[in-house]
């Protein structure tokens, strides 16, 4: 590589002022340019400042109160899909600063718009109705679900209560079938679906009262008249939901109807901005056919002067570019060590650049190198990664080819992971990766054998020379390691401690076989997929005899 010569530069700024005088004189052509076009143009500027003061405001009222008014079809939406009394609030809040703005804007629009105006009071007083009629629904929808948790709670009841006893499979059979009707009521959305739900429990109930009757039970014959009443008494469930449909289907009435007045506003919006923009129209016209003949003269002085831009362009691109270019293809080719030295010719600051460019290049170098150990790291576990265990992969296929050995991969995927993480916390999260991490990286002794993160809670291990018996015990010592850390694991759905699902694969080298480390990968895959589908905490194993 070449050094800095310990002399001073005499060529400081050359290059700089070069390009400078260039740059000077494309600005001032240019400058002439649209000082000739600015001249030319006096016209066109009266005409688009007639735009510009008496359509465009138009046209801009017009598309604010569009938009507004648009803003007010969807927040009336919200406001009738309100589920609680904050949103409902928070709705209407909304559509109180829309309305106020579309009168605001009203009265300080340009153009006449009375009819708007009053349809606009109209839709706020519509809006109040439609905002009693969701707020009743609320009420009607609370008290219906708090019915529905206190019928729950009684049904439960009654039935654990009655568990033990020894009834007949008919009286069993209608107490199943009260329990699957009386959820339908919760779910019904239309009328005559819930009176056929009602018709269906009244009949059952009446059957299972008399079985229950003619066994002489008088604690069920009891439980299951008050569950009646609670389903179908004044103020039973199937009232209350009655109740509920119809104030629902009130209010999306009321929700149709304000929106098909707030369409009527946006129809009428249109209109008038189609007007404008007829006028609009006219006028651009007028301009164009001005613009179209200042236009020719421009382009007639502007393409004389991309000539001289072009020469100028020219000059520069083999003075400074071309020389810039070749610079830079010799880093690249001294970056791949495929040259020595890196030569510029001329005595300017582009040969400064390129000695300096000589220097720094073996830095870079070393530092790449310290840069790619790092990449080859989890930083979270400190383990090697998914990269890492790519090139060790094909490193250790190759060898159990040429050795002719067998060759075992394990996937290790911690089990419930995202509930662990979710209930407690990034941070124990990650502290729970490292200490499954440190386990399997102890666990595996051998020199010649490779622990890895694969990604999120997934591991990987390699074991060269290692057949399908010593992988499958390999793979259980490591299950049992980790579960014997006894991290606590609540959200596990198979064990109160972090447990992991193996997947291991033994692939045979003992001829030429031809495996690819994508087949191993797979394998083991789906063993791993066999593992977590039949329960988790547990080895599943592939292998070729």
């Amino acid at each position: 590589m070449l050094a800095l010569q310990n002399k001073p530069y005499r060529y400081k700024g050359k290059t700089l002022r070069l390009f400078v005088y260039a740059q000077v004189v494309i600005v001032s052509s240019f400058s002439i340019l649209m000082a000739f076009t600015i001249n030319t143009m006096v016209d066109v500027r009266d005409v688009l400042s007639d735009l510009t003061e008496e359509d465009v405001p138009i046209i801009t009222q017009t598309a604010v109160l569009n938009n507004q008014v648009n803003r007010l079809a969807t927040l009336t939406t919200v406001l009738s899909n309100s589920l609680s009394e904050p949103s409902r609030n928070l709705a209407r809040k909304q559509i109180d600063q829309v309305v106020n703005r579309l009168q605001a804007t009203i009265q300080n629009s340009v153009s006449e718009n009375g009819f708007i105006e009053r349809q606009i009071s109209v839709i706020s007083q519509e809006i109040d109705e439609l905002e009693y009629l969701v707020q009743q629904r609320i009420v009607v929808e609370a008290n219906l679900n708090n019915a529905i948790e206190t019928f729950y709670v009684d049904k439960f009841n009654l039935l654990s209560t009655l568990k033990s006893a020894d009834y007949s499979n008919a009286l069993n059979q209608y107490l199943i079938r009260i329990v699957e009707l009386s959820v339908k009521i919760e779910r019904q959305d239309r009328l005559h679906l819930l009176r056929q739900t009602e018709k269906s429990l009244n009949d059952i109930f009446e059957q299972a009262i008399q079985n229950a009757k003619q066994i002489g039970d008088d604690q069920l014959v009891n439980g299951l008249t008050e569950l009646y009443a609670q389903l179908n008494g004044t103020d039973g469930l199937i009232n209350q939901k009655i109740a509920a449909l119809r104030i629902v289907g009130r209010a999306r009435g009321r929700d149709n109807f304000v929106r098909n007045l707030i369409a009527d506003v946006a129809r009428n919006l249109e209109h008038q901005t189609l007007l404008v923009n007829r006028s609009t129209k006219d006028s651009s016209t007028q301009a164009s056919l001005k613009v179209k003949k200042q236009t020719t003269t421009a382009i007639t002085v502007g393409l004389f002067l991309i000539f001289i831009t072009l020469g100028i362009i020219m000059f520069l691109y083999r003075r400074i570019v071309q020389r810039l270019l070749s610079l830079s293809n010799q880093v690249d080719l001294a970056s791949e060590n495929k040259i020595e030295t890196i030569k510029v010719e001329g005595n300017d600051e582009i040969t400064n650049l390129g000695q300096t460019f000589a220097i720094y290049l073996s830095k870079v170098k070393e530092q790449e190198k310290a840069l790619l150990n790092l990449s080859l790291s989890d930083p979270l576990t400190g383990i090697p990664n998914r990269r890492a265990f790519e090139t060790e992969l094909t490193n250790a296929m190759s060898q159990a080819r040429r050795h002719r050995w067998n060759l075992s991969l394990m996937m290790i995927d911690v089990d419930f992971f995202k509930p662990y993480n979710d209930y407690y916390g990034h941070s124990d999260g990650d502290a729970c990766l490292r200490l499954v991490a440190n386990q399997l990286n102890q666990m595996v002794l051998r020199n010649t054998d490779f622990c890895a993160r694969y990604g999120g809670e997934e591991f990987v291990c390699i074991l060269p020379n290692t057949d399908s018996s010593g992988a499958k015990r390999k793979a259980e010592d490591l299950r049992r390691a980790i579960e014997k850390l006894a991290i606590e694991h609540s959200k596990s759905d198979i064990s109160q401690y972090v447990t992991v699902s193996i997947g291991v694969a033994s692939l045979p080298f003992d001829s030429d076989s031809s495996w690819l480390p994508k087949t191993i990968v797979e394998q083991a895959d789906r063993a791993l997929y066999s593992a977590k589908a039949n329960g988790r905490n547990q080895c599943r194993f592939f292998s070729v005899n």
